[in-house]
């Protein structure tokens, strides 16, 4: 299968992006985490530093009601053929990212997000929306999965364990 340039105003569009979904960090741990895995060949290590970047931007901004993104079409975006399968150990359901607690495979993504009380980030997931809202996400299909970037939500298997989000969000 072809590989898709996207130029960048076809990504924006496609992204439904705007200037005030800029602001995203990273945990410190990343690149010690990253290269503790052992992850061969060294292009596949950038890879999975720009995959969880990319998929922490599309988590954070809930990117998913928008557009019905796979991982054919993140495999594009970021530049390489949509069949490309020397990277799926990385990122498939129980795959490396998996594994390191990185991400997590769900079918219960954001819808949108919003601040409590406090000021502090809260997504609302797809299963707390009322019936009538919750089916117009389940258009995307009741299969339809996404990563959540773990570490952006819990920074510990503890804190994950227990509910504490304490992430980079």
């Amino acid at each position: 299968m072809k590989k898709k340039s996207y130029t960048y105003s076809e990504l924006v569009d496609y992204l439904k992006f705007n200037d005030e979904e800029t602001n995203l960090y990273m945990p410190n741990e990343i690149f010690d985490d990253l290269k503790s895995l052992n992850i061969k060949p060294t292009p596949h290590l950038a890879f999975t530093y720009t995959y969880y970047y990319f998929i922490t931007w599309l988590y954070r901004y809930t990117k998913f009601e928008h557009t019905k993104i796979l991982t054919r079409n993140i495999k594009e975006v970021l530049g390489y053929k949509p069949d490309y399968e020397k990277i799926d150990y990385i990122i498939k359901k129980n795959g490396l990212l998996d594994n390191a607690s990185y991400t997590e495979t769900t079918t219960n993504y954001p819808a949108y997000w919003e601040f409590d009380e406090w000021e502090n980030l809260k997504f609302v997931l797809l299963s707390e929306l009322d019936a009538e809202v919750k089916s117009l996400g389940e258009c995307l299909g009741a299969n339809y999965k996404v990563k959540i970037p773990v570490k952006h939500v819990h920074r510990s298997v503890e804190s994950n364990e227990d509910g504490y989000e304490d992430g980079v969000f």
